[in-house]
């Protein structure tokens, strides 16, 4: 079979590259300092509200609403007790609560002690007396007080402020030392984020490593050579040092979506260069120079490579127009992390593999071009398109009308306790309040009489 046709690119860049590979080499190293130089400033922020969109009514609403009567949020402090009505158990609760008002960033606490102390105007009340006063009212059943009397929250409202995670862990503290035999926990809106946060930040530190490592195994399964796993690993964490040092450089915070782009990188980035080593190393082997194979290689795959990272482009692309921001950072940088890799691969990569000395013949067979499991799982695959086209065609066939008979199944769910697994702390809190209790996410009802005064009245 004759060579394909070289594309209409003329390769004169690329023997520029490969004359002067330490210029360019010496740019890269510029580029990816100055890129890299405010990496240690990343941080993670992660909230349920980066899924919100801006231009909402329902949004600028929410807004009005937190302009006119402040923050909505509360974290719930549930207090678990054999009778949260005993005197002794009744005073730990006066005293939490006492303690939380002073925390900075709670605007108001509701409890039974408090309500207590409001209804009770002549002081005269005991807790018996207490007890029997609110025990018709049903508003307070299962929103202040279980049924069985085992159970209540003390309810915290917070400010409008855009970091909580301080008024957690005050509230934290005083928990842990007010227990006292009570059980006793916190829960909310701020709580479920904090975990958010918690899980982003280390599944972005524990994830990336491992995919890297799976990948180099499987590199090193394919071409049995160090070229073939160094080169798609060093292009890779070059996109990454980029991509994730403009992220410093614009002050965009890692959050549950943004997370991806690594992974994404690393996926998409090894493919790219899988493009590139079985033809590079094809070239060693029909080249009698490093830099020749370079030309060689790079020059055939200049044009199929441009087109493929244009499209990826233009997929990740369309994300841009979506309203939630969130989505749009990460179109942003993973389009960003695959154009740099296109640089990487066209640029970087020329420039170093023509440095490389020219490998043993024993390392590059003239039949198989370093390339052994890799084309014998090819060669399966197009025997069998080739001679089980009746079995090929029918399974895939079945397997697309499997798939599409599960995309009517699919459902829509915004619960963000969804989005942690069964086991984790903050969901079996979740469920364990909504055992006795209403549960934990607040709902507002505005009410406008258009009258002043009227409520008043």
């Amino acid at each position: 079979m004759s060579r394909p046709q070289q594309p209409p690119f003329s390769p004169s860049w690329l023997r520029f590259i490969v004359r002067h590979p330490f210029a360019v080499l010496l740019v890269t190293a510029l580029i990816t300092a100055v890129l890299a130089w405010r990496l240690p400033s990343i941080r993670f922020e992660t909230s349920l509200y980066d899924m919100a969109i801006e231009d909402l009514p329902e949004t600028r609403a929410y807004q009005a609403f937190k302009d006119r009567f402040g923050s909505e949020e509360i974290i719930l402090v549930v207090v678990r007790a054999e009778d949260v009505f005993d005197p002794k158990t009744f005073r730990e609760m006066e005293g939490l609560a006492r303690s939380v008002s002073g925390i900075p960033g709670v605007r108001r606490v509701i409890s039974l002690p408090g309500i207590k102390k409001e209804m009770d105007l002549t002081g005269g009340w005991d807790v018996d007396a207490f007890k029997r006063a609110i025990q018709p009212v049903e508003l307070f059943t299962r929103n202040l007080v279980s049924e069985d009397h085992t159970a209540t929250v003390i309810t915290l409202v917070l400010e409008d402020v855009n970091e909580k995670g301080g008024v957690v862990r005050e509230v934290e503290g005083l928990i842990e030392a007010r227990r006292n035999g009570l059980s006793l926990y916190q829960i909310g809106m701020p709580l479920v984020s904090r975990a958010l946060a918690e899980y982003t930040e280390a599944d972005f530190l524990r994830l990336p490593p491992v995919t890297f490592l799976v990948i180099a195994v499987i590199l090193f399964l394919f071409f049995r050579n160090l070229r073939g796993v160094l080169v798609p690993a060093g292009s890779v964490l070059l996109a990454l040092a980029w991509t994730f040092g403009l992220m410093a450089w614009t002050g965009t915070p890692l959050s549950m979506l943004t997370m991806i782009v690594p992974i994404f990188i690393i996926a998409v980035g090894t493919a790219y260069c899988m493009y590139v080593l079985p033809e590079y190393f094809e070239a060693l082997g029909e080249n009698p120079s490093p830099g020749g194979a370079v030309v060689a290689c790079f020059a055939r795959l200049s044009f199929p490579t441009i087109l493929a990272v244009t499209t990826t482009t233009v997929g990740l692309g369309s994300l841009l127009l979506n309203r939630i921001q969130s989505i749009r950072e990460f179109a942003l940088f993973a389009c960003f992390g695959i154009w740099s890799m296109l640089a990487i691969i066209l640029v970087v990569l020329p420039a170093f593999l023509s440095l490389l000395p020219m490998p043993r013949r024993s390392t590059v067979p003239p039949d198989e071009t370093g390339r052994g499991l890799l084309s014998r799982l090819l060669d399966a695959v197009v025997r069998l398109n080739l001679e089980h086209q009746r079995w090929t065609l029918a399974m895939v066939s079945v397997l697309a009308l499997i798939g599409l008979a599960g995309v009517f199944q699919i459902g829509v769910e915004t619960n963000p306790v969804g989005y942690f697994k069964p086991h984790t702390e903050v969901t079996r809190r979740f469920h364990d309040i909504y055992r006795d209790m209403a549960g934990s996410f607040p709902v507002n009802i505005v009410l406008d009489s258009g009258a002043a005064g009227y409520f008043e009245d």
